[in-house]
């Protein structure tokens, strides 16, 4: 059973009994046998029967007398001790610092409270808390004696992060936990069952006071509502309590309301002090001795006198208060000059009740040590003459400011488990559920009391291996923790991912008694891990393969023979423009439909395979298939495709058809599509809708088609200065600033008019001119952004570069001188490739890249997400910005499809440190949907059009 709060052991009682012992026989041997009197023989009786292990050792390190606790601490017997250094109880490598602790020990006869790491008798380490004390016999001879308590438990509960349910089952302290309400018990911890020897179900029957002997019914009630209006909401008190067997104790009774956003609880902190009250009954018999143990112990003791208002403090009291033992006797007002302003009035209000009533008190106080406040706590009583009239007050102060931040971080600790981001819970050691977080609540389904009392395997999907589950509980059933993922099932019926561990909990005896675990909600990483794994595979509109995808299967089949066919819808863009691209979408996949249709009622699904090109392209792969067969299939689709209405409106397609045999055409991927490419080039000259097997003919056609006048008129625009460069800005989303352009490229004609690119690009490229066109945008850019930074615009602009641009071995000199010469900052220059590009001689797109990055410009990946695209160009090329094709942006506000793809994208753009832009931004929709994705930036007609220079940055403002 968990529960929601825990207080760490307090060792104070430990200490008071440690330094009691040594006190008691220190006092007692010093006398000698024959001056002992009564108490003193009853002082050393309880030598035998402490649970403290005690030990005598004399100057040379031997030991001279043990108790019966010692030897059962460390599995000596005391004959196996007696005569022996005391260094075989230490590990070697302590040895020779318990040499000289024993040595400085003796010389100043004082040894601060410390814990060791001992070594029992079978060899284990355990820690210790030992005190010790000086004493000689009547012969002169000193003796050390050391009071020893294992404090293996006290350690670890000392560790803050144990878990939660496990210790407040186990703390010493008895913790009841009392509904507000009905005034009865809830829940109580192991300490408070065993002790008050009630079980759990009779205390739940029973009001909280019922407890303590004489108890007022209404005071408490009133007490319970006080605290439900007091902002500090907990009271302390001293009771005496009757366990069931009718034995009584006294007892300190802390109350302390906790509050969460959904229940209130009062916990009730049950203390035995009735140690501690006889120690202040003893305190005047034993004043002196007690003095010299609290220095051991660590807490210090003072007296009060009434009629010189003067303080008399134990050294340890002048360690607490961070004063020299050797000065004046302080006063009361000097101490009170110590203490925070805050905290008079409760010291005086308990020093008044105790002068005028005798009233024993409690408090705690700060105290300004080195400008450092610290937290006391005092426990002091009055002392009577013999007339009954007070004449001294006495008591005791312990530094706990440590204890109170450890009792800060376990409430943090306890309000990180129940409010931690991860579902967290905890098992017994068969794996029944005892406790759950409210976020195992959200994201299971599974409510709190539905969840208690299960096992996890309710969380089952029934995707997990045997063999997996098997290891687990190998692991952690060795005491070891467990790290791993787990696809899970709520209660819905939904899936989701948890990355997490299981970890053991041990009980005092070190036995596995529960099993913690945590798991993080990594369900959206998953999610976008495969879409980013599907996209390095297939075309998101189509299900289809890619191209990369179907060229890489493509290599693996020219060990034999084949056909391939490359499949054209003829005039499918002006199907676009005339029906939209959703409508269009929706006709592609129908078209698509139609020829799985017929490659299903002909072949094998293991015989083919088919993939999308482009917009309005596919290719089929067909294994063992001749010429003839081929041509069959070929005019079949085509006939399929001619004859079916793929809309209400009743529209018809119809589609080309390349076709191209291996080992006959090609002995590879990439001749078998540019022969499938040719041949489906010559079936649209000759009319469309049509098929045609290649003949080498085909080939030679292509450069006969280009025309001459376009070379001319791109010829005649260099020479005549008539290629302009327009910029159109870049918003960065976050900031909603521009400070980034792009360099796009127009033609004037000789009337003057502005030629867009897709009129003469691809002539420049054919007939090798597009490298001249860039370096004329490379030059001019340049000359700009030099100009600018000298007025205060700190602008960055990018500019695209062709695959020819990367195979150009004198491009990237030219580039680098064109920088210097002009003064712009290659910071602030951006290039942008294609893969397509970089992947047609990938070593020499890296040499270019490396070269250009060494001057300090960056690169940026365009058209992502169609094509090629693979993550692991990537990481080759270094590229610093992606551009998300705008196939996916332009109805970003409209296909869930496409919102999955560019949150995907921009995801792993986010964990590989590149910064990611999304053109086509054409709606104010789109742009704070990219905005929520965590895109970089947005570029598109929404946020700003192509223009000339002087029309672009008329308006920047100058920066600082």
């Amino acid at each position: 059973m968990s529960h929601p709060s825990h207080l760490p052991q307090d060792l104070e009682f430990l200490l008071k009994g440690l330094e009691s012992r040594i006190a008691d026989i220190s006092h007692a041997m010093e006398k000698g046998k024959k001056v002992l009197d009564k108490e003193d023989l009853l002082r050393l009786a309880a030598w035998d029967v402490t649970d403290m292990g005690l030990c005598i050792v004399d100057e040379n390190g031997l030991f001279v007398d043990v108790n019966p606790a010692y030897t059962r601490i460390y599995g000596y017997t005391r004959e196996e001790l007696r005569g022996r250094p005391f260094t075989m109880v230490l590990p070697e490598d302590r040895e020779a610092m318990g040499r000289k602790a024993l040595k400085d020990f003796f010389e100043s006869g004082d040894e601060p409270v410390m814990e060791w790491e001992v070594r029992r008798k079978d060899g284990t380490l355990f820690p210790i808390l030992a005190t010790a004390g000086l004493f000689k016999d009547d012969k002169g001879a000193k003796y050390k004696i050391t009071s020893v308590m294992d404090i293996t438990r006290t350690r670890k509960d000392r560790e803050l992060h144990q878990r939660l349910g496990f210790i407040f089952e186990n703390l010493k302290e008895e913790i009841f936990l009392i509904n507000p309400e009905t005034f009865c018990f809830e829940e109580a911890n192991a300490s408070a069952i065993n002790n008050s020897g009630f079980d759990l179900n009779t205390l739940r029957s029973m009001v909280f006071w019922e407890l303590f002997i004489g108890a007022d019914a209404a005071a408490f009630k009133d007490l319970v509502a006080e605290m439900g209006i007091c902002s500090e909401g907990k009271r302390r008190f001293q009771v005496y309590v009757c366990r069931r067997d009718k034995t009584c104790y006294e007892a300190e009774v802390r109350l302390q309301r906790i509050r969460t956003e959904e229940t209130c609880v009062i916990a009730m902190l049950v203390r035995d002090i009735s140690e501690s009250m006889e120690t202040l009954r003893a305190l005047k018999e034993s004043e002196e001795n007690l003095s010299e143990a609290q220095q051991v112990a660590g807490i210090g003791s003072w007296k009060l006198n009434r009629n010189t208002d003067t303080l008399r403090w134990s050294r340890q009291m002048f360690r607490i208060m961070g004063m020299p033992s050797d000065g004046p006797l302080p006063d009361f007002a000097s101490f009170l000059k110590k203490v925070p302003e805050r905290d008079h009035a409760n010291i005086e209000k308990a020093l008044d009740a105790a002068w005028k009533g005798g009233e024993a008190f409690q408090l705690e106080h700060g105290v300004f040590v080195n400008r450092e406040l610290r937290i006391i706590s005092v426990l002091g009583r009055a002392i009577k003459d013999a007339e009954g009239r007070v004449q001294h007050l006495v008591g005791t102060s312990q530094d706990i400011t440590e204890k109170k931040k450890a009792e800060a971080e376990l409430h943090k600790l306890t309000m990180a488990i129940e409010q931690s981001t991860n579902v967290v819970f905890i098992t017994d050691r068969h794996g029944t559920i005892e406790y759950v977080n409210g976020v195992f609540e959200r994201v299971t389904g599974y409510v709190r009391e539905e969840a208690i009392g299960q096992n996890p395997r309710i969380l089952a999907s029934g995707e997990t291996r045997p063999e997996t589950y098997a290891t687990l509980w190998e692991t952690i059933l060795s005491g070891q923790t467990w790290r791993g993922d787990f696809k899970n099932k709520t209660k819905g019926g939904s899936f989701y991912w948890g990355k997490g561990l299981i970890t053991p909990v041990r009980g005092l005896g070190g036995e596995i008694v529960h099993f913690l675990a945590i798991q993080e909600d990594i369900t959206e990483k998953k999610q976008a891990e495969e879409r980013a794994l599907y996209l390095e595979t297939y075309d998101v509109q189509t299900g289809l393969l890619n191209r990369d995808s179907f060229i890489r299967r493509l290599d693996g089949e020219f060990s034999g023979t084949g056909a391939g066919l490359l499949i054209d819808i003829d005039g499918f863009k002006l199907v676009n423009d005339q029906i939209g691209y959703a409508r269009g979408d929706q006709v592609l996949r129908a078209l698509i439909r139609s020829v799985d249709q017929v490659m299903d009622a002909r072949l094998a699904a293991d015989r083919w395979f088919m993939g999308r090109f482009g917009g309005d392209q596919m290719a089929l792969f067909i294994r063992n298939m001749g010429s003839a067969e081929a041509l069959a299939l070929g005019e079949e689709i085509r006939r399929q495709v001619e004859a079916k209405r793929f809309d209400d409106s009743g529209l018809r397609l119809t589609v080309s058809a390349g076709l191209a045999l291996i080992p006959e055409h090609a002995g590879d991927a990439v001749t078998l599509l540019a022969v499938l490419d040719a041949a489906l080039g010559k079936a649209k000259e000759l009319g469309k809708n049509r098929c045609r097997i290649f003949v080498p003919e085909d080939r030679e056609g292509e450069l006969k088609r280009a025309t001459f006048h376009k070379k001319q008129r791109i010829l005649d625009a260099l020479a005549g200065d008539r290629f302009e460069v327009w910029y159109q800005p870049l918003l960065h989303l976050v900031s909603r600033k521009i400070f980034h352009y792009e360099a796009l490229v127009r033609m004037r004609d000789l009337e003057g008019n502005v030629v867009l690119p897709g009129a003469f690009i691809q002539a420049a490229e054919r007939h090798g001119l597009v490298g001249s066109i860039d370096r004329v945008v490379a030059q001019k850019t340049f000359a700009l952004q030099a100009m600018l930074e000298k007025q205060g615009k700190k602008l960055s602009f990018s500019m695209n570069l062709s695959a020819r641009d990367l195979a150009d071995a004198g491009m990237a000199a030219f580039l680098q001188k064109s920088i210097k010469e002009s003064g712009a900052d290659p910071e602030k220059l951006i290039f942008e490739i294609t893969e397509t590009a970089a992947i047609q001689d990938m070593d020499r797109a890296l040499d270019f890249i490396r070269q250009m990055k060494a001057l300090g410009c960056r690169f940026s990946l365009d058209d992502f997400g169609v094509g090629f695209t693979s993550f692991v160009y990537l990481r080759e090329l270094g590229v610093d910005y992606i551009k998300i094709d705008g196939s996916f942006i332009r109805k970003l506000h409209e296909r869930q499809e496409d919102r999955s793809v560019v949150r995907a994208i921009a995801q792993m753009a986010r964990e590989l440190g590149i910064m990611t832009v999304a053109e086509f931004v054409e709606v104010p929709e789109t742009l704070e949907i990219l905005s929520g994705f965590g895109v970089d930036f947005g570029q598109g007609f929404f946020i700003g059009k192509p223009a000339p220079a002087s029309l672009a940055f008329s308006g920047i403002p100058v920066l600082p």
